[in-house]
């Protein structure tokens, strides 16, 4: 597979050249009983359709796929001979933002639901990856090192009105992740030394560090649906594991025990949590319940399968 210098790749290799840390302890381990009922929403069933967008090499390249909950009628969308990466759906399932090198170096993409429409929104010679839409589907945030270190950017959902938000260039920030009311944007840094979980306001200020751990802890995660909780991955445990917390960094728990799972995210019903697990000598998606239960492979495929995007979709092919 060719070389590609996206965002998403560039910590994609720097997780898995991490050594391991020596184990730290956390407040609880694989359990909630010390949580109140972390989604109000789990206690209904969902009766909005829902996909879930992944990236796979399946095809000799990575490409943008989507399949329902179930794993059935998994679907390239982007059909491209370069790399597309990191999709992220929009607010109301009708397009998916994505990021691509092939116009000769990363940039953000937009598509319709079907794969339709491919057209690019940024147009810098940076590279700009891992978009997120904000909750009302106006604005996109993504990272881009066009200032020479990594930062948070946000523009419009057509493209225009690019702005650095987190200006710190003297440290890497990037994967932001908005709130669900879009009053906060949750992101990660290594500011302190190692990477640790932010939150600022949506117009950059405010930035708080969240988890405060000698750990590396990496974003590639997700609010839950009623922004009371956040899932994200660490290595304090010497491994690669999710955990969840509390949105103000308080009640950090486990959820996974296997050794390497990362790229959470949570369903739009609140009730399980999609994410990449590299077991097996595969990579795969999994989901699991919130509280770690009953963990599923999706994808079973021999190619590598990661970064789950879970929205809900206008329809349902």
């Amino acid at each position: 597979m060719k070389k590609t210098y996206c965002i998403f790749t560039f910590l994609f290799i720097f997780m898995l050249s991490c050594s391991s840390d020596s184990p730290h302890e956390v407040e609880s381990e694989n359990s909630l009983s010390n949580i109140d009922e972390p989604i109000s929403l789990a206690k209904k069933r969902d009766r909005h359709r829902s996909k879930i967008a992944f990236t796979s090499d399946r095809d000799g390249n990575w490409e943008i796929y989507v399949m329902h909950p179930d794993g059935s009628h998994q679907i390239n969308l982007t059909n491209n001979p370069s790399d597309d990466l990191i999709p992220s759906w929009s607010p109301d399932g009708r397009r998916v933002a994505f990021s691509s090198d092939r116009d000769g170096n990363d940039e953000i993409y937009v598509m319709n639901d079907d794969g339709s429409e491919q057209r690019r929104l940024t147009n810098n010679q940076a590279h700009d990856g891992a978009p997120s839409w904000s909750p009302d589907g106006r604005l996109i945030a993504f990272d881009s090192n066009r200032d020479g270190s990594i930062e948070v950017w946000v523009m419009s959902a057509d493209g225009s009105h690019q702005v650095n938000l987190t200006n710190s260039p003297a440290s890497n920030d990037s994967r932001a992740i908005w709130s669900p009311d879009g009053k906060r944007i949750a992101f990660m840094s290594d500011r302190d030394g190692n990477w640790e979980i932010y939150v600022m306001h949506a117009d950059g200020s405010h930035q708080i560090n969240l988890t405060n751990n000698s750990a590396r802890d990496r974003l590639f995660g997700d609010w839950s649906p009623d922004g009371e909780m956040f899932v994200f991955y660490s290595n304090r445990t010497g491994g690669q594991e999710i955990y969840v917390m509390k949105a103000d960094g308080s009640h950090q728990t486990r959820l996974t025990n296997s050794g390497f799972e990362v790229f959470p995210n949570w369903a739009p019903d609140g009730r399980r949590i999609a994410y990449t697990s590299f077991g097996n000598s595969t990579v795969e998606i999994y989901i699991m319940g919130v509280d770690g239960s009953h963990q599923t492979n999706l994808t079973n495929n021999p190619a590598s399968d990661s970064a789950p995007n879970w929205g809900r979709v206008q329809r349902v092919r």
